[in-house]
């Protein structure tokens, strides 16, 4: 005889929460540690590195993909933790809804490039484009989708920028690093699989 307990919930809240309950009590009784440990940056520092952390807001059929809006949170974060603002860069055509939307999920400002040229994605075309706002407003990183737009165009952004680039991360956080007589302080760390 089982002694498992089954219960039938149709609301989906109400059975997210009770498998929330579930696995967090799980954790107690194992033990493990479930707070999560964020960098804070020390006393009197400053990051090495300055300027706004930028998310690529993609649009689909007139709205953003939720991709975007899984990047402005963990940008929020990163930010959050770096004393900087998150910028939201929209291409194409723009609404009073679509950057509403992007301010509500985490963006401090939302940069908008609109053209009727614009209206399809053209790479070439939104990689000069972006670019051109990454001379103007020198943000210290920009984060990319793994979508099929995202990856065709942030390799093209980070080449025209000359600047580093990462695919495919499954995790970001910041840390300080030292190497040698070198210090910096607040660098994003990407990591991926192998």
């Amino acid at each position: 005889m089982s002694t498992r307990k089954c219960i039938f919930e149709s609301d989906l809240n109400k059975l997210a929460g009770l498998l929330k309950d579930a696995y967090l009590s799980k954790l107690k009784s194992t033990g493990q540690e479930t707070a999560k440990v964020t960098y804070q940056l020390p006393v009197g520092k400053n990051p090495t590195y300055t300027g706004e952390l930028w998310v690529l807001a993609e649009q689909e059929s007139g709205e953003i993909n939720q991709a975007s809006y899984e990047l402005l949170g963990k940008a929020r974060e990163l930010a959050t933790q770096v004393s900087t603002k998150v910028g939201a860069v929209l291409v194409g055509q723009s609404s009073l809804k679509l950057q509403n939307s992007l301010i509500s999920y985490g963006a401090d400002k939302v940069y908008i490039i609109t053209s009727k040229q614009l209206n399809d994605f053209q790479p070439v075309l939104y990689s000069r484009i972006i670019c051109e706002l990454l001379d103007k407003y020198r943000p210290q990183m920009m984060l990319f989708s793994a979508t099929p737009l995202g990856r065709e165009l942030a390799p093209r952004v980070a080449y025209r920028a000359d600047s580093g680039l990462t695919a495919d991360c499954t995790a970001l956080d910041i840390f300080d690093y030292k190497k040698g007589t070198q210090e910096y302080t607040a660098i994003l760390r990407q990591t991926r699989p192998a």
